[in-house]
C-alpha cells in the first residue's frame, strides 16, 4: 500500500453507493477529498473536511473524528471515520498538493500514519460488531459497501470488455474493406 495521500472520489461513485447507504458523503458542488489507508484487505477512503464544527454547530465526536493541526497547533480539518468508503484505483484520482492548508494536511496525515490506521480500525469493528448504537446510527455500513463496491467495479470492467471488439469483429471489419476495394 502507498504512503497515505490525498485523493478525490469519482462522482457517480458516490452516488452508486449513496443509492445503497444514505450515509456515504455526497456534496455535489464539493469534490470528496480524502485520505487513502488499507483496511480489512480494502483500500478505504477518510474523507477530509475543512468544517471543524459541522454546520449543526454540535461538536463533532473525538472517536469518529481525527482533528488536523498546522504546524502551529491551529485545527484547520478534520478525517471522517463514519464516513469512510471502501475505493479502488479506479474510483479515485490521487492530487497533487499544492495549498497550504492541503500540505499541512499531508504533513498531519504522514506524521500519524499508525494512529490513523489504528483509529479507523477501531471504528471499523465498532460498526461491524454492532455493539455502539451511536456506530450503528452514524457509521456508513461498511461490509455492505465493500459488496456493492466490488459490484460496481465488475459493471465498469464489463462495459469496458463489451466495447473492446472481439477478434472476431476486427477480422469482420477487414473482410469488409478488402471487399470495399
Amino acid at each position: 500500500m502507498k504512503k497515505p495521500f490525498l485523493c478525490t472520489v469519482d462522482k457517480s461513485y458516490l452516488l452508486f453507493l449513496r443509492n445503497t447507504d444514505s450515509r456515504v458523503p455526497h456534496k455535489p458542488e464539493r469534490p470528496f477529498v480524502a485520505n487513502v489507508i488499507e483496511l480489512g484487505g480494502y483500500m478505504y477512503a477518510i474523507p477530509l473536511t475543512s468544517q471543524i464544527v459541522p454546520a449543526s454547530g454540535k461538536p463533532r465526536v473525538p472517536f469518529f473524528t481525527s482533528f488536523i493541526t498546522n504546524q502551529h497547533g491551529r485545527e484547520i480539518g478534520a478525517l471522517l471515520y463514519n464516513n469512510m468508503i471502501p475505493v479502488t484505483d479506479r474510483n479515485i484520482k490521487w492530487i497533487e498538493v499544492i495549498s497550504a492548508d492541503r500540505i499541512d494536511s499531508t504533513r498531519y496525515i504522514r506524521a500519524n500514519e499508525k494512529e490513523i490506521a489504528y483509529k479507523a480500525e477501531m471504528v471499523y469493528k465498532a460498526r461491524e460488531e454492532g455493539k455502539k448504537p451511536l456506530c450503528n446510527l452514524i457509521c456508513c455500513d461498511y461490509k455492505l459497501l465493500e459488496k456493492r463496491s466490488i459490484d460496481f467495479n465488475q459493471t465498469l470492467e464489463a462495459k469496458k470488455q463489451d466495447s473492446k471488439p472481439s477478434k472476431t469483429d476486427i477480422k469482420q471489419q477487414n473482410i469488409d474493406k478488402k471487399s470495399r476495394t
